[in-house]
């Protein structure tokens, strides 16, 4: 039911970029409204469109990682390595960098990055769980490690 609400959203959306390609905020909330529709890999030409006129947009980056994140880890973390190096105090992307590296089988990296982010956001209940899941991943735990990015989640500020 949303997900067809979130398609006439997209298209509304590409149509105002379309209209007014300087619209501030206006291709985030398009590659938002892409990936509640179920259509993130659709997302990235607006994305590097966002990057190209804006190079140091920390959203951009984050949205487009966690896009690329299952198919281009190695762009993925490079995405976000750079976000970090423009926003140093964001905890969502060390979280989001975890991920990556959960995701690669990287549990001690993870883990590192999961304490990064509890030290900025110590009672959050999302740190807790993804530094048990490294942690069992750590201890040998699965073959395969489960991580939020199969939700390709997109992070809005």
């Amino acid at each position: 039911m949303y997900e067809r609400q979130f398609q006439k959203a997209a298209e509304n959306l590409d149509f105002a970029v379309e209209l007014d390609p300087e619209l501030p905020g206006a291709r985030l909330l398009l590659c938002d409204a892409l990936r509640k529709a179920g259509r993130s890999e659709e997302s990235i030409p607006y994305l590097n469109e966002e990057l190209r006129r804006d190079p140091r947009s920390v959203p951009a980056r984050m949205n487009l990682a966690a896009v690329v994140a299952i198919d281009q880890p190695a762009q993925a973390l490079q995405l976000l390595t750079e976000a970090q190096r423009l926003n140093p105090g964001n905890p969502h992307i060390s979280f989001q960098m975890g991920e990556v590296r959960l995701s690669q089988n990287q549990p001690a990296e993870a883990i590192a990055c999961f304490e990064q982010t509890q030290r900025m956001m110590p009672n959050h209940p999302d740190v807790a769980a993804a530094l048990k899941r490294a942690g069992h991943a750590a201890r040998g735990g699965s073959k395969r490690i489960r991580s939020q990015l199969g939700e390709r989640q997109i992070w809005n500020y």
